[in-house]
């Protein structure tokens, strides 16, 4: 799927104000960490924004009030983690083809994608924002394509990917409820990812 191809310029700052958002928290504010290599590659891509931004100021200030890096931030993200997208694409476009009355999936790619991008333990809650976000973009994106031409995923695969979610957004869920928190789009994802589980165990 060509996500930097098809994606909107409000999707595109969607996406960007995600990275940022998660950057803000850890950098500026400290109010989180971990030590996952997908928060230090985070990390690493908005800190390249930045600077470019100020290059960018740098060469001609008088426009600096104009300038937008937004496209750059969301582009660099997706090819840095295409293959996560693709994957993502793949779960989604096969459970919308087959069950997409029934089961709300965005609210189980969005998890997938942040267990794919590594984020396997109960600090998922914190990413949540950055994963639904990329998932809805890809649910969109798939709304309008209309070529059937994308690879789809066995029913064996998806129930697979499903279980490891499944169980990721549980061990979340109870961290949560240790820590008195409570987070209304994990608690969706667990009923939708439990609900196409079901879908798919059915004989």
């Amino acid at each position: 799927m060509e996500m930097i191809c098809n994606i909107t310029r409000n999707d595109e700052t969607k996406l960007a104000n995600a990275l940022r958002s998660i950057y803000s928290s850890v950098v500026i504010n400290e109010s989180f960490k971990d030590q996952s290599a997908f928060l230090q590659s985070v990390i690493l891509l908005v800190d390249d924004d930045i600077k470019y931004g100020q290059s960018l100021r740098e060469v001609n200030p008088t426009l600096s009030y104009r300038i937008s890096t937004t496209h750059e931030l969301a582009a660099a993200f997706i090819r840095k983690y295409q293959n996560v997208i693709d994957k993502a694409g793949k779960l989604a476009y096969s459970a919308n083809e087959r069950y997409g009355y029934t089961v709300d999936i965005a609210s189980v790619v969005g998890p997938y994608i942040l267990y794919q991008c590594g984020i396997t333990d109960e600090n998922l809650s914190f990413y949540i924002a950055l994963g639904m976000t990329l998932s809805n973009i890809i649910c969109d994106i798939l709304a309008k394509h209309e070529e059937k031409n994308i690879e789809q995923l066995e029913t064996e695969q998806m129930a697979t990917v499903c279980k490891a979610t499944y169980h990721l957004l549980k061990k979340t869920q109870k961290r949560n409820q240790l820590h008195k928190v409570h987070d209304p789009q994990i608690e969706k994802s667990i009923v939708e990812t439990s609900k196409l589980l079901e879908e798919l165990t059915k004989k």
